[in-house]
Parts: C-alpha cells; sequence; structure tokens
C-alpha cells in the first residue's frame, strides 16, 4: 500500500524518489498531494485516485486493466446489461410494488449511491465531536482535516475522513427532520449505517 501522507523525504527504495509527497502548506490547511515529475517535469495536483493510479504506475501494470479507474459508462461497453437496467427501470415505474423490504430509491440517493464513496469500507463511526456540529461546522473541512492528522479517527480502516462529513451530514440532517417542540435536533441521536434484517428487526423490538 502507499501512503497518500509519506514522510518528508521519504522514497520508494530503488524507484527514484517516492511519486507522491505531501505539500507543505499553511497549518490548518487540508494538504494537497503531487504528482512526481516523471512525466512533465511539473508537479501536478492529483485527485483521490492519486494512491491507486501511483501504485500501478509504480509496479509496472500495463496489462489490459491499466485503464480500470477511466472506464467508458456501461452504456458505452455492454449493450446487454444496459438493455437489463432499462427494462428494470421501465417495469419499476409501470407497476405498483407491495412488498415490505422493497422500496423506491430516489435518483439523488441513487448517484449517490454510485459515487466513488461505494469503494470504501467505513467500519466504525465518526468522531463524538463531529456528531454533534450543525451543518455549517461541517462544511468546515480545513478544520476536522487537521485534527484528523493529528488525533485520527474511530475507523477501522483509513481513508474515511470525507465518509465522516457525508455520515455526520446525514445523522443532522435526520434529527432536524424528527426534531419537534418538545425535543430539538441536538436531542435526537441517529444511527444512519445500514443493518442486516435481524438486526434490524431486533432494534426495532427491542
Amino acid at each position: 500500500m502507499i501512503s497518500t501522507w509519506p514522510s518528508q523525504g521519504s522514497g520508494a527504495r530503488g524507484m527514484g524518489e517516492s511519486p507522491i509527497q505531501p505539500f507543505h502548506g499553511q497549518p490548518g490547511r487540508h494538504a494537497k498531494v503531487y504528482r512526481g515529475i516523471a512525466d512533465s517535469g511539473v508537479a501536478q495536483p492529483v485527485g483521490c485516485w492519486a494512491p491507486l493510479m501511483v501504485g500501478l504506475k509504480m509496479a509496472g501494470f500495463d496489462g489490459p486493466y491499466k485503464d480500470l479507474l477511466d472506464a467508458p459508462l456501461v452504456e458505452d461497453m455492454d449493450h446487454f446489461s444496459t438493455e437489463l437496467i432499462r427494462l428494470e427501470t421501465e417495469r419499476q415505474k409501470r407497476k405498483v410494488i407491495l412488498i415490505a423490504s422493497e422500496s423506491i430509491c430516489p435518483r439523488p440517493v441513487q448517484d449517490v449511491v454510485a459515487s466513488p464513496y461505494t469503494n470504501l469500507y467505513a467500519e466504525g463511526l465518526p468522531g463524538s465531536r463531529m456528531c454533534r456540529w450543525d451543518v455549517e461546522h461541517l462544511e468546515d473541512f480545513d478544520h476536522h482535516l487537521s485534527y484528523l492528522r493529528r488525533y485520527t479517527d474511530r475507523r477501522y480502516y483509513k481513508g474515511c475522513e470525507y465518509v465522516d462529513f457525508f455520515e455526520s451530514l446525514a445523522q443532522r440532517r435526520c434529527a432536524e427532520a424528527f426534531a419537534n417542540d418538545l425535543v430539538g435536533p441536538d436531542g435526537i441521536f441517529v444511527n444512519v449505517q445500514p443493518l442486516s434484517g435481524a438486526a434490524a428487526n431486533n432494534a426495532v423490538y427491542m
């Protein structure tokens, strides 16, 4: 595994300089990751795929899956699957579905679920301090990321720094939706992580 935050001066032994280096900017600012000068002679900012793309390059990966992350959309590469998706979409539009364990997922939710966040395994919970933040405070990315780099988080796997924002935002919005005259959003505690059918049923009965 290639770390996105290598220590200063670290390098891949036998391969020259490390392809990624931290940008030492202002304290408290979110560090940007830069691609090495091997390609163009100029460091270029890279996105969230930097660790994987650098890993493939360092390993000399040049097989049939080298363009995996930039693959075309499914409708451009698999017409049969595209047709099946279209048919199922049409079926759900025309039918009244009365199965208790099924529901209609709104298009905005589908877009979020199909985002790069689906690549992550976010076992654990956001920091307890984030669960108490309002939406305006959650938008202060630099503040939380600088805190995270110093104190880490409660996740089992790393790479969930932006998942923390998403989960805390969902908790806050859910609490605000259920707030009433007797209990405000700050008095409502929310878990938005999906559970299996058995665990969810037990939680309801308890």
